[in-house]
């Protein structure tokens, strides 16, 4: 039975290595949460190594300037894994045997707010930048789909008429978001672009190459950051049972599940923040056959 914890800091000194989930766990998207604030900097006061590991398309520099604006100075934490990040490193250096014959023409799928604009043009992605790839504007033209955003505005099957050229085509897709879904301030739930590549690897049986949780090269990568494997001296905590906890045992680490983020409405709570029943947990825990180690209803020191 998971450990159902009211305060963090029990489980703290056991760990050296902590992997922090952002969206769910830091934030909420719009404003820092001053819990999770606390326990981050009595994790550094502590003297533990805490690597920001993330889902997100964004690369380190805007993912940090966020953090910043809602509350997390880079003193909080050693450093940030996104899945953007990680697919720079694969582009750079290619030591993927997916990348080792990959052209450099991409047609990219976008979140609106991280398209570069200079002087009113709309240039690119923000993960196109210094990087050796050409953004082109017909699937006709590119060599891979970079799937890093999903125009919210519109249903999933919008995409249908492009995945079907795409798949006429034969074209890979790289997903950097792969979270099918995330939930917003008000405890909706919206989503992610991991919900096209599914659908395009599913329905049309594209070659989809994925980056990020629950994939094990970012948790080589955080390996490398903290100079040590991955063990049991690592503790990931995330709200994503598929991502975050089905990663980290994978990899061979812990894991902590945030209840109110993803999944609060799949475990039944009256409400986002609401504490959750360990036997329903129990029951989400059975129904996917991912089991955390512990679980709390937010990171609270």
């Amino acid at each position: 039975m998971t450990d159902i914890l009211k305060n963090f800091r029990i489980i703290a000194e056991k760990y050296d290595v902590f992997l922090v989930d952002q969206w769910g766990v830091l934030h909420n998207g719009f404003n820092g949460f001053a819990d999770a604030q606390v326990a981050m900097s009595e994790l550094k006061k502590m003297g533990k190594i805490i690597i920001i590991l993330s889902n997100s398309s964004r690369p380190y520099a805007p993912t940090a300037e966020m953090l910043t604006d809602l509350g997390y100075s880079e003193d909080l934490y050693d450093d940030i894994i996104t899945s953007g990040t990680d697919f720079q490193q694969n582009i750079l250096h290619r030591h993927q045997p997916f990348y080792q014959d990959l052209g450099n023409k991409c047609y990219v799928l976008s979140w609106e707010q991280d398209v570069i604009r200079a002087q009113g043009e709309k240039l690119q992605h923000l993960i196109l930048q210094d990087m050796p790839l050409q953004a082109v504007d017909a699937l006709a033209e590119a060599d891979f789909i970079l799937c890093a955003g999903i125009n919210r505005e519109k249903p999933l099957q919008s995409y249908q008429a492009l995945l079907q050229q795409a798949q006429s085509l034969k074209l890979p897709m790289i997903c950097i978001n792969p979270d099918k879904q995330s939930v917003a301030p008000d405890g909706q739930m919206h989503l992610c672009p991991g919900a096209i590549a599914a659908w395009y690897e599913e329905e049309y049986q594209g070659n989809v190459h994925w980056h990020g949780k629950p994939y094990l090269p970012v948790y080589q990568s955080a390996a490398r950051i903290a100079g040590r494997p991955v063990d049991g001296s690592f503790l990931a905590i995330g709200d994503s049972i598929h991502h975050d906890i089905q990663g980290i045992k994978n990899a061979g680490g812990d894991g902590l599940f945030i209840t109110s983020g993803i999944a609060w409405q799949e475990l039944g709570l009256s409400g986002q923040y609401q504490d959750s029943d360990s036997m329903a947990l129990q029951k989400f825990y059975q129904k996917y056959d991912i089991f955390a180690d512990y679980a709390q209803t937010r990171l609270v020191w």
